[in-house]
């Protein structure tokens, strides 16, 4: 009896002391293959911190080619705009100098009129710029000014050339490039094919910010394509998706004047 009570009294300590033992086995076997493979282990670590150095290193050269790229480009944005504001000045002065005399003469720094003459100088420096730097946000920021300048002046190539020769830095200015793409080919005469770079900045959603002046552009160019209902549907949707913007409103304008012009065409 009293054997069957202290059996009863003791706690069993057997699975605890089992688990206790295979943790020592194994740690001990740990400890051993540790201490017979040190080298490895140190060549792992050492390894590991090279690999954590270097890519410290790139990061640090990155941010540094970044910072430089970035302060290269704000010497030439800044020349273009001292250029533009000397242009302006001068066409104000020669204007209020005309409208007092019919014999005013246009001061030296009104601009010739030729494109290669009056903006040659700084379109190279952003050419060489983008090429340079390309596949970067300062390359990329650079090719939509410079085709932008180039639409302006009626330069509807050359704004394409460079917006196809200009690598994508981000999803945002890749967005921002196919719009400018577009409108490039737009004012070459070719909108199916404008129509067709537009539509992939509409199969991405992170570009949503553009879609309703894309909705726009491509509405026109159906126009122009003669396709009429297509540029319905891409003006109905504006006025429905972006109801509160302005594209919506322009989206509106233009129903009307489909609207009217259907309504003259039955007349």
């Amino acid at each position: 009896m009293s054997n069957s009570k202290d059996k009863k009294g003791m706690k069993d300590v057997t699975p605890q002391k089992s688990e206790e033992d295979i943790f020592l086995k194994y740690s001990g076997i740990a400890v051993s293959w540790c201490q017979k493979n040190m080298n490895v282990i140190a060549i792992v670590f050492l390894g590991l911190v090279a690999i954590g150095g270097a890519y410290g290193i790139y990061s640090y050269t990155q941010k540094k080619a970044a910072e430089k790229a970035q302060e290269e480009l704000f010497v030439i944005e800044k020349d273009f705009s001292d250029l533009k504001e000397k242009f302006e000045v001068a066409e104000a002065n020669y204007k209020a100098e005309k409208d007092k005399s019919k014999d005013a003469k246009k001061p030296e720094n009104y601009p010739s009129g030729e494109f290669a003459k009056d903006y040659g100088s700084i379109t190279q420096r952003f050419e060489k710029f983008i090429l340079s730097q390309n596949g970067t946000p300062a390359a990329s920021k650079a090719s939509l000014t410079l085709a932008k300048l180039y639409l302006e002046n009626e330069k509807q190539q050359e704004a394409y050339d460079i917006l196809v020769k200009t690598k994508d830095s981000t999803e945002f200015f890749k967005s921002l490039r196919l719009l400018m793409l577009g409108t490039a080919l737009e004012h070459k005469g070719q909108c199916a094919e404008a129509n067709q770079e537009w539509k992939k900045i509409l199969s991405n959603e992170t570009a949503r910010f553009l879609h309703a002046e894309t909705h726009l552009r491509m509405g026109l160019c159906y126009e122009n394509l003669a396709e009429i209902e297509q540029a319905r549907v891409a003006y109905e949707k504006v006025q429905k998706d972006f109801a509160d913007s302005e594209s919506a409103k322009k989206a509106i304008g233009y129903l009307r004047q489909l609207d009217m012009k259907s309504s003259q065409q039955g007349g």
